[in-house]
């Protein structure tokens, strides 16, 4: 195989090629599939007799009449060891048929194994050839049950889901070559054996249980046939829930339970009948079918494959999908058939339907409405099993190989190209499916693989393998081609990486270093769950280097694809949020200096900081803005102090306005609040007027319609009973359902009525609240409003001392009162606060005291109400009332009232939430004033009052809350501390101010060309520079620079910002790369990675427009973005799912998008000629399997492997750093790991920078 290295710049996917040979693998498993090789070579020429080559000859001659396909000559090698394997015996020993000491104890080997060929080698017809030349004997009593060399192992704690809604049903049957419906009279009926001589090995009690149902059944029944009777319910044992009059019933002759024919399948009542559940109590039936288990993709593949290599009416065929409908197949028609398929998928679902409803289960009050069925798999003991794609059993403990135990069959076959994904304990779950004692056992089977001659010694009988590389004279398929396309980010996309590859290394890092010698400690000694959460970032930075969109939790807000130009539009708005947190972080800090300045007397260096501020504000206007309130409070205090102690500090023109410009702020400030005030008052208004027009001055209770109502009837049990089911299905959480209390009629209506006054009350006292809040001067409000719950917030505790509830406040528990009334409230425990005061503390008895010292610490003891505006359940029973009306027609004044009457609530509940939200906006406005009032203070000693002297306890507790108040000794600290802050943040401002400056100057690329470099002053025409800090310079100047640049950065000399020089972008201005590649326009914007393949498809296509490509992706994710580029560019496509695969071989397809944990495995796809493989795969195993999905036999066209890599990110140092074997084994470190993250800042001067196409 050649690999080509392929360097393709960003966005233009210009191919230059150097050509080099690689060869990986894991040498041990190299050294094991070597030794099996030359093991069975050896054999070969040594061992054979005569004898034996004459007999298998003679079955391969049965493939002429069968077969059409003649077998290559390492086909007939296989074919000859399978039978070999299938024909060997203890009591006729084989070269094949070995011994192997462990323990002291000979080991005996099934009949069957492994057949594991390479990838693309023709497994499948091997298998058919198999089961063409060795059928089942004719002679069914030549071949006793117990001949089988499986012992079926029970597995241990199989968890058993029973679904009683999921019924079973009739399979889809293909039959080769007949194409019609199968009549019974075709099915050859097996001779049955009674079921005390033919022991089922379940136990001791289920033996003795059949016997007893078989004893009962010979003494009460005198009816021995099927009887197919009317439909009845007695007796009926069915896994339906019908039972329809004309339906025909089957009784069952073991246990004398009916059920519908048309369930379980009995094809004629002229048969011995068995139920499905008796079945399972009877020795397996003997079959001569071989049954085939395959991955669910390739399912329907095995159907191709018979009707392209089996002559035709060669085989008869049943394409099995599960008990999961209402029929049943009966295991002896299962039994009738020669190949059975199904697939992993049906044969996981069938461990829910593997045991029995057993007498001794819990007895139920009522019958059961229908039984649950059971799956006829485990009752036919199969001539052969072949399980296709075996590495899908590798775990031992997966539902898949629970159910492969369960299973009976002579043969047993595990057929894969990749038996060992990673190591060689992997082939554990395939010998412990072949029964190989005493290897079942994991202990014995890690006591094996310590010894690896041992170990050699004990597969190579039970392993067969070909590659490729031996056989290639043979297969005739064209070579293979693997180009490595490697890309480069755009600069947005770089800087997105960057960020990302910041926050995973941090995390990471974070994660291993919880655990003791990181260094020390390789992944495959950490458990899975832990491993997950410790890889998870590094599986964040593998999605960042393919779209930014396919990052879990990342750019949810996009519902479409996400374009280059929408991330950086977003980049763009995430740096002017960084720019404004760091502006504030400074001005916070000037703020800080200058209020200290000010306590020290220092008043010049006071007015320096407000005026650098102001001047900070100036320099970044046309970015971002200062907030609002750290403007105010620099405006306030630089007028106060300049009017106060200004003498002598120079004079400004600014300085006579600043008084103006603070209150213009304020102003501008409280207008906002002012008009959503407004906004929501008319709102408000325009609601109560509709209420209004609705009630026609009448109350809530609107008319006497729901009162004559429910004082007219006479214990009406119907609607008592509508009402009460209403109220207990929508109880509210924490309230006692109405329903204790509505018991009869009459307290209904008193309910009801006390509940409309209540209400009537509640919205008038809400509305006369709320007029008050807007009459009352917003001053005052908020005068109030501070010594009431706005002081409370800012000490997050209640005043000991009660004082009075402010107008706000008072409005607001009117607001819920009224809520309470209209709605659903839910109201949670509460537990007052005060209570944990001393002097609470101190009333309470010792053990209160324990209690509330152990809940100081708990969350759960807040008081919360919440609401979900669901009506009051009031409100509910007179909608019952109104829709009773309705029904009975009782009166049509009754009617007219009650549609008015509930129009009328639903507008008052409108209404409400307009008025909550106008309170919410005045509670708004007179914060926004207490806010400005605040933010006009400034750091200040304490004074003789707060300092306590000769005051209480009470006053220096109350000093220490004030937040602005400094003490002399603390002035140095915080000197010193907001100094530093300041360095800090100027630096992290000019940071982010850079890169805002970068990310526009990379959105305005177009316009860059009239800008002078800063250095030459030369135009920047088609080629730039750009540094982090957002400034351009020119080819020309670039690498002088790159060169005088120390410690691995350049200076810009502009800013002085240092960029590390692996972070300096080039651009080339409306340049698509290679002229190669000019002509494929590309529709959209999308990532580098998804525009390479799209590209490389558009150039495909260009040279041959019949081509056709697999996609293969880890993640679904980035087929989906993939999809969407491939749409944009009118690349046909398919994926997986229905019927993709057989589109896109037969149709005008160009692109098959496959993820590689459903499609890489099995898949014969031949019509494709190149494999794009999106991102790099760890598993080597899983990369062989995908690509072997075109190079195999029948491929006349010389095939491509494409790898797409990102330069300079965790992609290039997973494919360079870490040795593929590692990852297969496991032997990763967390170091190792840790290295990934670290990114090359540094790159050697060079007198011309690489370039990126734009």
């Amino acid at each position: 195989m050649r690999e080509t290295y392929i360097l393709i710049d960003e966005k233009s996917c210009a191919l230059k090629a150097e050509v080099s040979v690689i060869m990986s693998g894991n040498s041990r498993i190299d050294e094991l599939y070597s030794y099996v090789k030359k093991n069975h070579d050896a054999r070969k020429i040594k061992d054979e007799s005569k004898e034996d080559e004459e007999q298998l000859d003679d079955m391969l001659k049965r493939l002429d009449s069968s077969l059409i396909v003649k077998l290559r000559e390492y086909q007939q090698d296989a074919v000859k060891w399978m039978l070999r394997r299938e024909l060997a015996s203890p009591s006729k020993p084989s070269s094949h048929f070995e011994s192997f000491v462990f323990d002291g104890s000979n080991v005996i080997y099934p009949k069957g194994g492994i057949l594991a060929d390479e990838m693309g080698l023709g497994k499948t017809v091997e298998v058919l050839a198999c089961i063409l030349s060795h059928p089942y004997p004719e002679d069914s009593k030549a071949l006793p049950l117990e001949d089988s060399s499986l012992q079926v192992e029970q597995p241990d704690n199989v968890g058993v889901s029973r679904k009683t809604d999921t019924l079973a049903k009739r399979m889809a049957e293909k039959v080769k070559g007949l194409g019609k419906k199968r009549k019974s009279s075709e099915l050859k009926e097996e001779s049955t054996e009674d079921a005390a001589t033919k022991k089922k090995k379940f136990g001791i009690n289920s033996e003795k249980y059949a016997s007893l149902r078989a004893l009962y059944a010979q003494h009460t029944s005198s009816i021995t046939c099927p009887v197919s009777v009317p439909c009845d319910n007695s007796g009926l044992r069915c896994f339906c829930d019908r039972n329809p009059a004309n339906d025909e019933l089957i009784s069952c002759d073991m246990c004398h339970a009916s059920q519908h024919i048309v369930c379980v399948g009995s094809p004629s009542t002229e048969e011995e009948y068995v139920c499905p559940w008796c079945w399972t109590k009877k020795t397996p039936v003997r079959s001569k079918s071989t049954l085939i288990v395959s991955p669910n993709t390739i399912s329907s593949q095995w159907i191709d494959e018979i009707n392209r290599h089996v002559k035709s009416s060669s085989l008869k065929v049943l394409f099995y999908e599960g008990v999961k409908g209402r029929k049943y197949i009966q295991p002896k028609d299962l039994a009738a058939y020669d190949i059975v398929i199904t697939s992993y998928q049906v044969l996981s679902v069938e461990l829910s339907y593997v045991t029995v409803e057993e007498e001794s289960t819990r007895k139920l009050r009522h019958a059961k409405k229908y039984h649950t069925p059971v799956s006829p798999f485990t009752c036919v003991n199969w001539w052969r099993l072949c399980l296709d794609e075996a590495q899908m059993v590798e775990g031992s403990t997966t539902r898949t190989a629970a159910m492969a135990c369960h299973l009976h069959s002579v043969h047993k076959w595990a057929v894969t190209g990749t038996p060992i994904q990673k190591t060689i304990g992997d082939l554990y779950g395939l010998i412990k499916f072949l029964g190989i004692e005493p290897f079942t056992n994991q202990a014995n089977w890690f006591r094996l693989l310590d010894d690896e001659d041992a170990c050699f010694r004990f597969l190579a009988p039970v392993l067969w393998r070909s590659i490729k590389k031996d056989v290639f004279d043979q297969i005739g398929v064209p070579p293979q081609t693997v180009l490595s396309h490697w890309l480069r980010f755009s600069p947005v996309e770089g800087y997105f990486y960057q960020r990302i590859h910041t926050e995973c290394a941090d995390l990471f890092k974070q994660r291993i270093t919880k655990l003791i010698n990181p260094e020390l400690v390789k992944i495959k000694d950490i458990d899975r769950s832990r491993l997950s959460k410790i890889l998870m970032p590094l599986l964040k930075l593998r999605q960042a280097c393919t779209h930014p969109q396919v990052i879990r939790g990342k750019y949810l807000k996009f519902k479409h694809t996400m374009t280059m130009e929408e991330l950086m539009s977003d980049m763009v708005t995430k740096a002017k949020v960084d720019l404004t947190n760091a502006l504030r972080a400074v001005v916070s800090s000037l703020n800080g200096l200058a209020g200290i300045n000010w306590i020290d007397f220092d008043y010049s260096a006071t007015i320096e900081c407000y005026r650098s501020i102001l001047q900070i504000a100036k320099d970044y206007e046309h970015v971002v803005k200062i907030d609002t309130l750290q403007m105010i409070h620099t405006l306030h205090n630089l007028a106060e102090v300049l009017e106060n102690h200004g003498a002598g500090v120079p004079h400004t023109i600014r300085d006579d306005t600043l008084k103006e410009e603070a209150r213009a702020l304020e102003e501008d400030y409280l207008k906002k609040t002012e008009e959503q005030v407004n906004l929501a008052r008319a709102h408000s208004v325009k609601l109560t007027r509709m209420v209004d027009e609705i009630a026609d001055g009448r109350p809530l209770g609107y008319s006497s319609w729901w009162e004559d109502l429910l004082g007219g009837l006479r214990d009406d049990g119907e609607l008592l009973s509508r009402i009460t089911t209403y109220l207990d299905d929508n109880k509210v959480p924490g309230q006692i359902s109405l329903s204790q209390r509505m018991r009869n009629l009459p307290a209904t209506l008193r309910i009801i009525a006390i509940w409309l006054a209540d209400t009537d009350v509640a919205r008038e006292d809400a509305m006369k609240y709320l007029a008050k809040l807007h009459a009352t001067p917003k001053e005052d409000l908020s005068s109030a409003a501070i010594n009431c719950h706005l002081t409370k917030q800012r000490k997050n505790q209640r005043k000991q001392n009660s004082k009075k509830v402010c107008q706000l406040c008072m409005s607001g528990n009117n607001l819920k009162k009224y809520e309470a009334l209209i709605f659903a409230i839910i109201e949670e425990n509460e537990v007052d606060e005060e209570l944990f005061d001393s002097k609470a503390e101190v009333a309470v008895n010792d053990r209160n005291k324990k209690l509330l010292s152990e809940l100081k610490d708990v969350d759960f003891y807040t008081v919360k109400k919440e609401g979900n505006w669901k009506p009051s359940p009031q409100e509910g029973v007179i909608r019952i009332l109104a829709s009773y009306v309705k029904t009975k027609r009782l009166c049509d004044d009754w009617i007219q009232d009650s549609t008015k009457h509930l129009l009328l609530l639903e507008a008052v509940r409108k209404e409400f939430k307009s008025l909550r939200a106008e309170w919410q906006k005045i509670s708004n406005l007179v914060a926004a004033k207490d806010e400005i009032s605040m933010a006009k203070l400034r750091l200040r000693l304490p004074t003789e009052y707060e300092l306590g002297e000769g005051s209480s306890t009470s006053a220096r507790k109350k000093q220490l809350e004030v937040v602005n108040v400094l003490h002399p000794h603390e002035i140095p600290f915080h000197m010193m501390l907001l100094e530093g802050e300041l360095k800090s943040g100027q630096l992290n401002l000019k940071r982010t101010a850079g890169i805002l400056m970068y990310l526009k100057n990379l959105q305005e690329n177009g316009n860059t060309e009239n800008e002078p470099c800063p250095v030459c002053q030369e135009k920047l025409d088609e080629k730039w520079s750009v540094l982090r800090c957002g400034h351009c310079l020119c080819f020309d100047c670039i690498p002088t620079l790159l060169m005088m640049g120390s410690l691995g950065e350049v200076e810009c000399p502009m800013c002085r910002l240092r960029t590390p020089k692996g972070e300096v972008s080039y651009v080339v201005a409306n340049s698509r790369g290679d002229e190669e590649i000019k002509n494929h326009k590309l529709v959209g914007s999308f990532s580098t990675k998804v525009e390479a393949v799209t590209m490389q498809l558009l150039k495909l296509r260009s040279s041959d427009p019949d081509v056709k490509v697999i996609i293969f992706s880890t993640w679904e994710k980035v087929l989906d973005v993939i999809s969407e580029a491939l749409k944009a560019n009118s690349i046909s496509f398919r994926r997986l799912a229905k019927n993709g695969l057989t589109q896109f071989k037969n149709g005008p397809v160009t692109a098959l998008l496959i993820p590689l944990s459903q499609g890489s495995k099995g898949l014969n796809i031949i019509e494709a000629t190149h494999v794009f493989l999106v991102e790099p795969i760890l598993n080597p195993a899983d990369e062989l399997q995908a690509v072997g999905r075109v190079h195999r036999i029948g491929q006349t066209k010389p095939t491509f492997v494409h790898r797409f890599i990102i330069h300079n990110t965790v992609e290039e140092k997973m494919a360079i750093s870490v040795d593929p074997d590692s990852w297969s084994d496991g032997n990763v470190n967390l170091a190792e790991l840790f290295n990934l993250f670290k990114m090359e800042t540094a790159q050697k001067p060079a007198p011309v920078p690489q370039v990126i196409a734009d």
